[in-house]
Order: structure tokens, then sequence, then C-alpha cells
């Protein structure tokens, strides 16, 4: 009586939809991003504009309502809140929201008929909207999105979506007309003073930046005054932090992660003197997405710290015998790394990675007081 109230059935296999969706995102650039994506970049002489092209080539009279184009450009975070368990928070953070219609005959209310329909949408990218990345907790993306909605049983469903993402580079306020300053920090440890320099604390991805690392003789008063600092070894370091919080935080709170972009060593060529001596390394800045954009937003922050670690020891020349520790010294800069949408004239580089025009401005820089207003456009 009850034995085929729990007979087992096989779901039915779909029908796949009578119909085939393109989109064609337009843009003169190389392609950018973790997957070859579409590139746009942006300045504030030239802001990037998103223009693309929607097919929609239907086969035959399908059941549907409407077809629906959407670009999204958001961020989102995501932040684990328990450890043994899958809770997390979630947030996202649109800066703009375009819908438009694409026109289709109807033969009936809920029927798309057969033919090939198209659509042009463009629009601009502001350029103090953060540039494409994605991170650990969440990512900062730009889409543009294709819907077919078609009746369900007790509301309106999505029957079909075609989705194409676009890499994003635009730069911020961070430059000026003024040269570059150049950035030094110094350290003393113990008695023998170490200095390294960089041009500007503002870089560019693929840059090729100097490093000078200076060590001065040891101080009288030390008791290794007239000797040589021999130096074992230096290296090199980018650290990218990203700072990601969620709604409900407290002002200061948020979820903090480490990426090293850039670890190098370098042991072999430095001087030996006991008169003192500096010497320039070239290093070169990654490019996306190996490194994201310096960016500042209300749930994201990404930053980046370069790190100049020596080991030196003395020469031990009065005294072969005498034990000589082995020291460190840690020098360390913040840095701001902007995508290559730069002018040549407004940074001291040597060479931009293929592919690049700097050709433009620095954008405008985002505001953290005034946030990212959300924006939502409704065309038909």
């Amino acid at each position: 009586m009850f034995k085929n109230l729990f007979k087992k059935t096989e779901p039915k296999a779909e029908k796949p939809m009578p119909f085939r969706c393109t989109i064609e995102v337009h843009t003169n650039q190389r392609t950018g991003g973790a997957t070859d994506l579409p590139l746009l970049v942006g300045s504030p002489d030239a802001p990037a504009i998103m223009g693309a092209t929607i097919t929609l080539d239907v086969e035959e009279d399908c059941s549907g309502n409407q077809v629906e184009i959407e670009f999204k450009a958001w961020t989102k975070t995501i932040v684990d809140i328990k450890v043994d368990a899958a809770e997390c928070l979630r947030t996202e953070e649109p800066f703009k929201i375009n819908r438009w219609n694409l026109a289709v005959a109807k033969p009936k209310i809920d029927k798309i008929a057969k033919g090939c329909y198209t659509k042009y949408v463009e629009v601009g990218i502001d350029p103090s909207w953060p540039s494409s990345s994605t991170y650990r907790q969440g990512f900062v993306r730009y889409a543009i999105m294709v819907r077919c909605k078609a009746n369900g049983r007790m509301s309106e469903i999505v029957a079909h979506t075609e989705e194409q993402e676009i890499w994003v580079l635009n730069s911020v306020n961070l430059l000026t007309d003024q040269p570059p300053v150049v950035v030094s920090e110094f350290a003393k440890q113990g008695s023998l003073p170490v200095e390294a320099s960089i041009p500007s604390d503002v870089v560019v991805m693929g840059q090729v930046i100097p490093v000078t690392v200076k060590l001065s003789p040891y101080l009288a008063v030390s008791k290794y005054a007239g000797q040589k600092a021999v130096l074992l070894g230096a290296t090199f370091k980018i650290e990218q932090k990203h700072l990601v919080r969620c709604r409900g935080f407290h002002v200061g709170e948020g979820v903090a992660a480490y990426d090293n972009c850039l670890n190098f060593a370098l042991a072999e060529g430095w001087p030996q003197s006991k008169d003192g001596w500096e010497r320039t390394v070239d290093i070169r800045i990654p490019s996306d997405p190996v490194i994201s954009a310096y960016t500042v937003t209300k749930f994201l922050f990404i930053t980046h710290t370069l790190t100049v670690k020596l080991r030196f020891r003395s020469g031990a020349e009065k005294d072969p015998k005498t034990i000589h520790k082995t020291e460190e010294c840690k020098l360390t800069f913040d840095i701001k790394v902007v995508p290559p949408s730069l002018r040549t004239d407004t940074v001291a580089m040597k060479e931009l990675p293929p592919g690049y025009v700097p050709d433009a401005n620095q954008a405008p820089g985002y505001t953290p007081d005034k946030g990212l207003a959300p924006a939502y456009v409704r065309e038909e």
C-alpha cells in the first residue's frame, strides 16, 4: 500500500534553452586580470567607458517574459565569525547598477519569438571607483549580465543567465605635477648608521624602482670603530594587506589578511669598506593580478609595505679570533601601488609593462567621509 510512496524517482533532465546569448565587450586595451578578462583603464581626462553588444539568437519560440541586461560594479567582503562553523558575515557595497530591457517579439504574453535580437549598452566608469581585485575575503568586481525571465508557479523566475566580468584599472589621486619626493628610512643598529631610500612612496604596477642602501662608518664610540661592516645579504619584500569590514563592525574594527607579493634575497655584490658605502638595487613592482591597487572603500582597504632587511657583522680586522655577532636591521616603507594609467612626467620610472599607455592624469581620490553612494539607473 505504501510501497510507491517512498519510491525513488530520477529527476527530469532540464531542457536546454533554445537560444544562444553573446556578450561582446568593446575595448582597445589588452586583456587583464587572472583569467584574461576584457580590460578597461580609466583616468579623469579619459574615463573608461564600458560598451557592450548583447546578441540573443533564439532558435525557436520559447518561454519567457522579458530579457534584462544589467551592469553592476560592487565590492563584497566575507568575514568568518566562528572558527569551527561555516557561519560568516557577507557585505556587498554597490557603486553602480544599470539595467536595460532587450526588446523581443512576443507572440504570446509568456513567449519569446524566434529571431536574432541585438542591443548596444554603454556605461561610464567613474575614475574614483576602486580597481578590480580578488582576495581571500571577497572581491572588487565589474560585470555585465543578461537574464531571461519567465513565469514560475508562484512568481517570476530567472530561466537563464549569462555573465561577463570586466577587469577595471582606475587610478587614485596620489600624484601631483610636483617632482616626486625621495622617501628615506634611517636606523641605527648599535653604533652602525643604516639608511635606505626610494624615489617616491607612490609606485606603479610593473615599474622598476631603485632602492638605495647606504651604510655609514661605525661611530667613534663603537668598539668596532675603524672596522668595515660586512653585509652578508639583503632581503626585499613587498607585503599586501587586505583589511575587510562588514556591516555591524565598530569603528576601526576589521579583519586583516596579508599576502607576499615580492620576496627575494640578494647576497652578492655588496661593497665592503670601513669608510662606508652605498649601493642601488632595482626591483620591479609586480603587476595585476599578483598585486592589487591601493584601495580605500567603506568595507575594504588594500595597502602595501616595502621592507628592506639587512644582515651584517663587523669585519674583525683588529682581532680575527674575536667572535662577532651577526645582526639584522629592518627598514620599512609604506607605499601606494597604483595602476599604470599615469603621465610619465609625474613619477620617476624606468620602464612600464607592455600594453600600458601612460598618457593620462591621476583620477580623483576616494573620500572615506563621503563614501561611495550606491547608484541605480533603469533604461528601457
